[in-house]
């Protein structure tokens, strides 16, 4: 039995892979240990901004109009945060899903209709477990083209380097494809491609931080007994979320 199945984790993601880059033991408490924390603002404004354009972009007739799209934002949004996020916080979103929206739009105006959207990815590095991941949409072309959706409050001057890791992995994964990401503001937003050779160095990357975790899950087959070796500060985003920082107190006992 693989250290991967005694910790029951049966594949890998990019954002599994860079939470354990960045905190393992926010990781190690997700993962291995299992707890999951509930939904924040900023996850379900850029579910419900992905979902309404999606309905935008995929619309049958053609007369889906940016009105109605973020309607269906609003709609996504309230259903995905209602009982879990604080009052304020998701009045905070609402009032700017109007800009996201429309924004998204405009940045994707010029890509005409998805061929496919939230397709299934999966990339073999050979380490015991595949390395899973969604596209977002995909259009036709010469190449064809992959583009990622990020919701942001500042928008890039470039690429942020976690995201290039990502979309490196999603280059491996379609390497016919042509690479993009493109980011949102209320206000504006901007597209940035890949690059194919840095993609190949950023994937080799991956495969170091891949193993790396499984050494440190070869440990122990006991995530409660990994847990004795970190003494974690707090400070990332991962325990913003309630649930996390609560059971990161009881286990890690800090």
């Amino acid at each position: 039995m693989s250290v991967w199945d005694i910790h029951r984790i049966t594949r890998l993601s990019y954002s599994a892979v860079d939470m354990f880059r960045t905190d393992p033991a926010a990781w190690l408490l997700r993962y291995p240990l299992g707890v999951r924390g509930s939904t924040n603002a900023n996850m379900a404004r850029g579910n419900a901004v992905e979902h309404a354009l999606e309905w935008y972009l995929t619309d049958e007739f053609g007369i889906a109009t940016p009105d109605e799209a973020v309607k269906k934002a609003k709609e996504e949004f309230n259903k995905e945060t209602a009982l879990v996020v604080d009052k304020e916080d998701r009045e905070k979103q609402i009032e700017v899903l109007d800009g996201y929206v429309r924004q998204a739009i405009e940045a994707f105006s010029g890509f005409g209709k998805p061929i496919a959207t939230q397709t299934a990815l999966e990339l073999d590095i050979g380490i015991g477990v595949p390395i899973v991941g969604f596209d977002d949409f995909e259009f036709d072309g010469t190449p064809k083209l992959s583009i990622d959706l990020k919701t942001t409050m500042r928008c890039p001057s470039e690429m942020p380097d976690n995201h290039k890791r990502q979309g490196a992995l999603y280059q491996a994964m379609r390497p016919k494809h042509k690479i993009m990401f493109a980011y949102v503001t209320p206000k504006k937003h901007a597209i940035y491609e890949i690059n194919a050779v840095e993609a190949k160095e950023l994937v080799e990357d991956f495969k170091i931080a891949a193993k790396r975790m499984k050494q440190l899950l070869a440990l122990s087959n006991d995530a409660k007994e990994l847990a004795t070796i970190f003494a974690p500060s707090y400070s990332s985003f991962y325990w913003n979320d309630p649930v996390m920082r609560a059971e990161g107190k009881r286990i890690f006992g800090l």
